[in-house]
């Protein structure tokens, strides 16, 4: 896939981008190093054209190749989008680590398919809950929610209380829908 642009509307950062870019490699493994890896650059070839150019060609262009890997994820719809405007604008902790932990398992996200997390599990993997009354790190999840809600990352969540002996509390099971956008 060749991604183009005319030099106008390119700034100096994204130039300076496109050649840290193009000068980077990755190296991705599947599962384990036995199973497999792929070594490349992020932008295998990058096209410049400097001002002068651009002067006597109002239409010249820059132009960049995306990895064959990357290229086959964007044609055939495979590729995770993630937001990180959206996640630095997140101003709890747990808001990000949250935002983060949907962007990498919420894989059918749409109205049809909400995401279910229980309290408990959220606790565990995250080590940002560790108030020690369980009502308070509901209303910390409860305040996250409401901020991913502002940011456009949820349309709406739900919550069903799990009680035991004497009605106490015990856990909490979320359900999350995601916005459109996301």
């Amino acid at each position: 896939r060749l991604i183009m642009g005319p030099i106008s509307a390119l700034s100096t950062s994204i130039k300076r981008s496109l050649d840290i870019m193009a000068r980077t490699v990755v190296t991705f493994e599947f599962g384990d190093k036995e199973k497999g890896s792929y070594t490349g650059t992020i932008l295998s070839d990058v096209i410049k054209v400097d001002r002068h150019a651009y002067r006597e060609d109002g239409k010249a262009q820059w132009a960049a190749r995306l990895p064959s890997l990357i290229s086959r994820s964007v044609e055939d719809h495979s590729y995770r989008q993630f937001n990180y405007g959206v996640l630095m604008g997140l101003q709890r902790p747990f808001s990000r680590w949250l935002h983060k932990r949907l962007s990498e398992r919420f894989l059918n996200a749409g109205l049809a398919h909400p995401y279910h997390a229980m309290l408990s599990q959220m606790q565990r993997n995250s080590g940002l809950l560790t108030r020690p009354k369980i009502g308070m790190n509901v209303r910390i999840v409860e305040e996250t929610l409401n901020e991913l809600v502002g940011a456009g990352v949820l349309m709406a969540w739900e919550k069903e209380e799990r009680r035991g002996e004497r009605n106490r509390l015990k856990d909490v099971k979320f359900t999350l829908t995601p916005s459109v956008s996301f």
